[in-house]
């Protein structure tokens, strides 16, 4: 099963018969299960996350000794994912483990988890270092989510067109993303909302605090605050109200490069990446059994992996299956 997980980019090979019926009984015969039981354990963590995120953070109840019970829970929750990825990098070596760049979210997932466990019952869960840290595990659990809802047959086909059509969307987003870093050095030129340089905008908000146009962005400094004003434009989000502070050559330039950004990025570019999408989804959908294989074997090969020889027998892993 090792070699054929690493045949990725042979998708012919996974939509053989005999390959299936191989695949088919080891997923039913061990995979399955090896995996479900990894399942309901990151489920139960993500339950406690959802109860403390909601006890803590959100109606911030409950005593010290309620806090420092869930934090000994969510300790318990991170404890068998620890295990299984260190005994993975024992039975692999370290080298196998990180060629693997899914164990690098892992390590950090795990080692996020334990600093966090540790901010929540040493520190305070309010200071920054908690929240980066329990927002980066929760965004990870997330992810994690994800792969484990590969092992349901319903929900399988729904992640396997997702994953696959994000991946193929990366190079035409990277582009979409210097579209807009380029345009919104146009608005850092022109000075929209920029208190520092001479102009309508310094005369009239100069000292303010609040309650000034572009006041969102008062922390995120003016150069991301443009990044962030014009992905907002490319996505019809428009707010022009520093704009009529502005002096009348500087306004008319404002008009031609709105107009730019919004033909080339909400119009064009954002529409050629829909069809994009539309067309992996399209060719993700013709070959989704074979995908949907590809990904039970790599499954399998790990769960082979990371059974010890002692639990192996015949009738989970035969030498011969006869096919007819």
């Amino acid at each position: 099963m090792g070699l054929l997980s690493e045949q990725e980019g042979e998708l012919e090979i996974f939509e053989t018969v005999s390959i299936e019926q191989l695949i088919q009984f080891k997923w039913e015969m061990y995979a399955r299960r090896h995996h479900l039981l990894g399942c309901i354990m990151h489920l139960v963590y993500v339950q406690c996350l959802i109860n403390y995120t909601n006890l803590v953070y959100i109606l911030n109840e409950g005593s010290k000794e309620d806090q420092v019970l869930y934090a000994y829970l969510l300790a318990g929750g991170i404890l068998y994912p620890a295990l299984y990825d260190w005994t993975q990098l024992f039975k692999g070596g370290l080298g196998e483990y990180l060629n693997d760049k899914w164990n690098y979210a892992d390590i950090v997932y795990i080692w996020s988890s334990i600093g966090n466990i540790y901010c929540q019952m040493f520190l305070s869960p309010f200071i920054l270092l908690s929240k980066i840290l329990m927002i980066i595990v929760v965004i990870l659990a997330l992810i994690k989510t994800f792969f484990f809802l590969r092992i349901f047959e319903s929900l399988s086909p729904i992640v396997t067109m997702l994953t696959n059509v994000i991946y193929d969307l990366r190079i035409f987003l990277f582009f979409y993303t210097i579209l807009l870093v380029l345009f919104s050095l146009l608005f850092g030129i022109l000075g929209v909302g920029n208190v520092k340089v001479p102009g309508g905008f310094k005369e009239e908000w100069e000292g303010e605090d609040k309650d000034f146009p572009g006041e969102e962005y008062k922390y995120t400094g003016l150069l991301v605050g443009n990044f962030l004003y014009t992905l907002r434009a490319s996505l019809g989000d428009f707010d022009f109200a520093a704009s009529v502070l502005l002096d009348q050559p500087e306004n008319i330039m404002f008009w031609i490069i709105w107009y730019l950004i919004v033909v080339v990025t909400c119009i064009i570019f954002l529409n050629f990446i829909i069809a994009e999408a539309g067309a992996s989804y399209t060719k993700v959908s013709e070959s989704l059994q074979a995908f949907i294989s590809m990904q039970k074997a790599n499954m399998i090969d790990e769960s082979e992996g990371m059974t010890f020889s002692c639990f192996r027998n015949s009738k989970k892993s035969p030498k011969y299956i006869v096919i007819r």
